[in-house]
């Protein structure tokens, strides 16, 4: 089936490890996210698609804002805890505020507060697309990586990290 094969395909792709963090009248929710790219420098646009299944996806779509954490070696915690899809269960992080009210993780090398600019379906995922309205920049820690169903990081074997759970 031409879906496993792509799966398959794609667990060879080493991506980045992002938590998107936002608000709904529940409270603070996320979701640990691996399809993530920079669109547009001028307007500053990026976009993450995120499953239709996933518990987060719907509530996504309902929230104005949102917040793109990009993790650190450090937070594998953070990155196995928002793989389970947790809504409203509390974080095995510091749960911190941008300056627009966003909710960010504080470890995160890297936050990008976004304004929901636009959505589209595609296939059995979402593409979301934000325009990010402010950057913070935080830790120097090598970014952490997933490949092949296992987190890394640069210069780091994949073993020494254990595979996930998602």
């Amino acid at each position: 089936m031409i879906a496993d094969e792509l799966r398959a395909a794609m667990r060879r792709w080493v991506t980045g490890v992002s938590v998107v963090t936002f608000n709904t009248e529940e409270g603070v929710h996320g979701i640990t996210i691996s399809s993530f790219t920079s669109v547009s420098l001028d307007p500053p646009l990026i976009l993450i698609c995120i499953r239709h299944r996933a518990q987060a996806h719907d509530l996504l779509l309902r929230s104005e804002r949102f917040c793109v954490n990009v993790l650190g070696l450090q937070q594998q915690p953070l990155a196995v805890h928002y793989a389970g899809h947790r809504a409203g269960n509390g974080s095995p992080g510091r749960i911190g505020v941008t300056i627009r009210g966003t909710p960010c993780l504080e470890a995160a090398l890297t936050q990008m507060d976004c304004t929901l600019a636009s959505t589209t379906s595609a296939g059995d995922h979402t593409i979301f697309l934000g325009r990010v309205e402010a950057v913070y920049m935080a830790g120097s820690e090598p970014p952490l990586l997933y490949a092949d169903g296992a987190y890394a990081t640069l210069g780091q074997e994949r073993e020494t990290l254990g595979r996930s759970a998602a």
